[in-house]
């Protein structure tokens, strides 16, 4: 099946949400002050938390 906006593959899906999105998770993912997990609820959600 597609998935992605369309029937697009996810990796081919270059919406301005989309690519705001994975900035934000790229951004969460290298920031060493928290951790970070990506639960598969809807189209994805990401926890973030401070680490201690």
């Amino acid at each position: 099946s597609g998935g992605g906006a369309a029937g697009r593959p996810p990796a081919l899906d270059r919406t301005p949400d989309t690519e705001a999105i994975r900035a934000l998770n790229a951004k969460i993912r290298a920031d060493q002050r928290v951790s970070a997990c990506m639960l598969p609820v809807g189209d994805g959600l990401t926890l973030a938390r401070r680490r201690p």
